[in-house]
């Protein structure tokens, strides 16, 4: 028995980027530019705002209106329920066959997605994860 009830199909091959998000609005279009950036294209979005008000799903309709090909959702909770409560409402809202985390303030590099799958499908392993780069918001100084 599954935890969470998905709304849709598994979709071979494609990978759910779930992002939840609580006061990001500075970062998240930063954050999404990475995806699209992605080497592999077969991934959709699913965006939940943890919380009333803000701009985010402006931010995420302009996303989408630039990748047309892509199914990219925005969900608004209607109070904060937390990250985890967020994650799983985006879980539940995925198609892929694959479900990729990524933070509202974070980036990732053109090859990320290519190089998870790449090593999932190798390995035959259930997750995959990788190191982490801290850059500096302001001056994308390299911070360790």
């Amino acid at each position: 028995m599954s935890l969470i009830e998905f709304e849709h199909d598994e979709v071979e091959g494609l990978v759910s980027v779930v992002i939840p998000t609580r006061r990001c609005e500075r970062f998240i279009g930063a954050t999404l530019d990475s995806i699209g950036d992605q080497t592999y294209d077969r991934w959709e979005v699913i965006v939940v705002k943890d919380g009333p008000g803000g701009y985010t799903q402006q931010i995420v309709d302009n996303f989408a209106t630039r990748f047309p090909q892509n199914r990219v959702k925005f969900h608004r909770n209607d109070r904060n329920y937390g990250a985890s409560f967020s994650r799983n409402l985006g879980f539940s809202k995925s198609a892929g066959q694959y479900i990729a985390l990524l933070d509202s303030d974070d980036r990732w590099f053109p090859q990320h997605l290519a190089r998870s799958l790449a090593e999932l499908r190798r390995s035959e392993a259930d997750i995959a994860y990788s190191s982490v780069v801290m850059i500096e918001d302001q001056t994308d100084l390299l911070l360790g």
